[in-house]
């Protein structure tokens, strides 16, 4: 289950980045939002695909910045199991 929503999550944000110009690979570990690279509007954007996405793990999600922050962080933050 995991590695299926991480290439989910990836490909989603991979897309993301590609139309704004980015073009380099993305990392699972890899800064989003804080380090500049997508924005507010993306935030909400990201949002809105992982509660399509993952409706149950979505249901008790406090949000926090740095919960969203990187692929790694957000299936930690959605409680994704190996």
């Amino acid at each position: 289950m995991r590695k299926e929503a991480k290439n989910k999550i990836l490909k989603y944000l991979q897309e993301r980045l590609f139309e704004i110009g980015q073009t380099s690979v993305l990392q699972e570990n890899e800064s989003l939002f804080l380090s500049g690279k997508l924005d507010s509007l993306t935030a909400v954007h990201f949002l809105l695909f992982l509660e399509e996405q993952f409706p149950q793990q979505m249901s008790n999600f406090e949000f926090d910045i740095e919960k969203i922050d990187s692929v790694t962080a957000v299936l930690d933050s959605l409680k994704i199991k190996k």
